[in-house]
C-alpha cells in the first residue's frame, strides 16, 4: 500500500517525524511532499520515505497555487497512492483538490488548527473558506483533539459525519 504525506513547508516535518519511519515498518511505501529543502530529503530517507518536492507557498497566490495543483496531480498519477493525508492548510487544499481529479486514491485531511481563528476581513474569510472545502472534499478528517472538533463543527468548517 502507498501513502503520500504533504505539509507546507519542511519544518512541517516536525509533525510527521516518527510516522514515516512507522508506516514504513509496518508495510507502507511513503511519500512525503512539501516545499523545497535541501536539509529535509536526508531526514525523510533516514525514515525509509520517499521526498519529493512541490512549489508550495503558505500565503495565498492564486497563479502559484493553480499550478501546485497542477504538479499535484501529476504526482499523484506517477505514484499512484492509496491515501493522501495532507495536513496543513494550503498542503491540505492543494491535494484534496487535486485528488478529485484522481479516482483510486483516498484522501485524508489532518486538521490541526483553524488558521483562520487568527486572521482579520477579507482573508480570513477566504481561508475559512479553503478550511471548509478542504474538510468537504476529503473523505475522512483526522481532528488532532477534542476542542478543535467541537470548534471546527461549531464554526461551520467540518461536519461530524467527516470526523
Amino acid at each position: 500500500m502507498k501513502i503520500l504525506i504533504a505539509v507546507t513547508s519542511s519544518i512541517s516535518y516536525a509533525l510527521v517525524k516518527g510516522q514515516l519511519k512507522y508506516l514504513n515498518n509496518n508495510g507502507m511505501e511513503v511519500y512525503f511532499v512539501c516545499a523545497f529543502d535541501p536539509t529535509i530529503e536526508a531526514l525523510v530517507k533516514s525514515e525509509g520515505a520517499t521526498y519529493i518536492q512541490l512549489g508550495l507557498e503558505r500565503e495565498i497566490s492564486i497563479f502559484k497555487d493553480l499550478k501546485a495543483i497542477l504538479e499535484a496531480i501529476k504526482i499523484i498519477k506517477n505514484i499512484q497512492p492509496d491515501i493522501i493525508n495532507a495536513s496543513t492548510p494550503k498542503a491540505g487544499l492543494i491535494f484534496m483538490i487535486a485528488a478529485q481529479f484522481i479516482s483510486k486514491v483516498y484522501p485524508i485531511f489532518t486538521l490541526r488548527g483553524l488558521r483562520s481563528d487568527t486572521l482579520t476581513g477579507l482573508k480570513r474569510q477566504i481561508v475559512k473558506f479553503t478550511e471548509y472545502l478542504s474538510c468537504r472534499l476529503a473523505k475522512k478528517v483526522i481532528v488532532i483533539s477534542p476542542s478543535l472538533q467541537d470548534h471546527a463543527v461549531k464554526v461551520n468548517i467540518l461536519k461530524r459525519n467527516k470526523i
